[in-house]
């Protein structure tokens, strides 16, 4: 793969009467159109468009595809009705993927392929630090707040697989 950088996030986290965020906690009350709205700002504030970017190369977790027992469809069918289409990620083997974020993490400042966040990517920079493998579970990690980590790992994994190659409006 080559190096990735993560550019920005829009996160729907909880926050604490204090204002301590919950970064384990999404916003239950977040609406897909309010959804699409969220994307479509974070794009703008960085001067992109989504159409610009090949449907192939907007990941998400693979649940996006999922029926979700309504009328309405999936949350991608949904997102898609408002102009975000994305790909569903490949699920495959999280020690893989973890194993690709741990070396890609390793490789930062390297010539070799890095992956690297601003500090925009305040949810990934709150919980990277925090990841340790579970020891129960190898493959997985021994954190509650993994959604950042788990969207990262989606996305390193289609990097690294052909059949997220693609152009832009595909």
């Amino acid at each position: 793969p080559r190096s990735v950088i993560l550019l920005d996030e829009y996160y729907s986290y909880l926050r604490e009467k204090d204002g301590t965020r919950r970064w384990e906690l999404g916003d239950a009350t977040l609406t897909v159109q309010s959804l699409a709205h969220h994307i479509e700002h974070m794009l703008e504030r960085n001067g992109m468009v989504l159409s610009a970017i090949p449907q192939l190369h907007r990941i998400a977790d693979v649940q996006i595809g999922a029926a979700t027992g309504g009328m309405d469809g999936s949350i991608g069918h949904q997102l898609g009705r408002y102009g975000c289409k994305f790909a569903a990620g490949p699920k495959g083997s999280r020690a893989t993927g973890w194993a690709l974020m741990s070396s890609m993490m390793a490789n930062a400042g390297t010539e070799l392929a890095g992956l690297y966040a601003t500090e925009r990517m305040e949810s990934f920079w709150a919980t990277a630090p925090l990841a340790q493998h579970d020891i129960s579970k190898q493959d997985d990690l021994q954190l509650n707040a993994d959604h950042t980590l788990d969207s990262v790992r989606y996305l390193l994994m289609a990097t690294a697989d052909q059949r997220y190659s693609g152009h832009a409006g595909q």
